[in-house]
């Protein structure tokens, strides 16, 4: 496994210099309104790769601290990746991130190379393909775990009529700092399904996509005031607080994006963006790195953790390895 995982590496090296070089020396992307909705594919897919290097270093952490992750996020201890698993998963993607990536520059390219067969497809139609076969591999990839991240996402998406515990509410967030792929994905979708043969240009809907951008504050704002209601606990309602913030930024976004010429909105969106970064700060200083009170840090998560040492460390490994 350690020699696969070298392999997609250094492959992944080498493809990445290539693009690098190809789209220096062509400069084909970037001045083309066209290029935006495979961008919007790439980077959602490639967010979700980094997330899944990022999963493998909290694994590694967890391992090497002998923290019993299986248990706390309730994995089956038989049918679960480790992390050795997830850096061969994540490298694997990464090739296939950088190769069609790499395919989609060459077909836009104007220069005659040995590849120009790949010229005969629109360039838009390789980012479609790529998040076909990238959906296809993450599907495969949760057959060993028999589909526990697609039952965790189901919890989430039922949010507040599900159950309360830390899996769910740790994988609300690794989603909350991803709310960028919910924006990407509503573009993606919208591009390829009407715009693609319409073109008529109506995905340019900013208010869609803040709402969109928003679904994982609000999952995690309905989770926060269903434990203050169960637990009592009025802490909860401050980290309600710290969602609804992100919420507004979000949609006073949108609506600046629908009336850009809006200075008003402009000095709201940018009020709200600076107290709700304050607001998001404080509460990660104080609470969830726990460098002012780290007592605080073990009874703000959840109550059904069986070790609460454990959850200290499982939740500073998350807060520094995930996805900004």
């Amino acid at each position: 496994m350690h020699s696969r995982v070298g392999l997609f590496f250094g492959v992944s090296v080498v493809l990445f210099v290539v693009l690098v070089y190809w789209v220096i020396t062509t400069n084909v992307i970037g001045g083309d309104e066209a290029d935006i909705p495979a961008l919007h594919a790439y980077r959602m897919v490639g967010l979700v790769i980094l997330l899944v290097w990022t999963w493998g270093a909290d694994e590694y952490f967890w391992t090497r601290n002998k923290i019993d992750h299986v248990l706390i996020l309730g994995f089956d201890p038989r049918r679960h990746h480790t992390y050795h698993a997830m850096f061969e998963g994540a490298s694997c993607l990464t090739v296939v991130w950088l190769f069609f990536f790499l395919t989609y520059v060459i077909a836009k390219s104007d220069d005659l190379t040995p590849l120009d067969f790949l010229k005969l497809l629109d360039p838009h139609l390789y980012a479609l393909i790529f998040f076909a076969v990238s959906l296809v591999f993450m599907l495969l990839y949760q057959l060993r775990s028999q589909f526990w991240l697609l039952k965790t996402l189901l919890q989430i998406v039922c949010t507040p009529f599900t159950e309360s515990s830390f899996k769910v509410n740790f994988m609300t967030d690794q989603l909350n700092s991803l709310s960028i792929i919910f924006y990407d994905a509503e573009h993606t979708a919208c591009y390829f399904l009407y715009d693609y043969w319409a073109h008529d240009h109506k995905c340019e809907q900013y208010m869609i996509r803040a709402c969109m951008a928003s679904t994982p504050a609000i999952w995690r704002l309905m989770q926060s005031v269903k434990q203050a209601r169960n637990t009592r606990n009025k802490w909860q309602l401050v980290n309600a607080g710290k969602y609804l913030s992100n919420i507004l930024v979000s949609l006073s976004s949108g609506l600046h994006g629908t009336i850009p010429d809006s200075m008003p909105l402009m000095a709201t969106w940018c009020c709200l963006a600076l107290s709700s970064s304050m607001y998001n700060f404080a509460w990660d200083l104080y609470f969830d790195w726990g460098l002012v009170r780290p007592s605080l840090l073990c009874s703000f998560y959840s109550s059904d953790v069986p070790d609460e040492e454990l959850l200290h460390k499982a939740t500073i490994s998350q807060r520094y390895t995930h996805v900004p």
